[in-house]
């Protein structure tokens, strides 16, 4: 039977919470990146559609 052996170390938790260190970011950097990503995202099929739109005129231009 196996005993309960204790360690005389001491664990120490950060409070309950967001609790930054060194390298995390700020909880708004979240809200930031997801704009960008949205901004990229709609420039993205902004360009796709205007190409599409324009290879839609050239064929429509070069039939007779």
């Amino acid at each position: 039977m196996l005993s309960a052996v204790t360690t005389p170390d001491v664990v120490y938790r950060p409070d309950p919470g967001l609790a930054r260190g060194l390298w995390e970011a700020s909880p708004s950097a979240l809200y930031v990146a997801l704009g960008v990503l949205l901004v990229a995202a709609l420039l993205y099929l902004l360009v796709r559609r205007r190409q599409h739109e324009r290879a839609r005129r050239s064929k429509a231009a070069g039939r007779p």
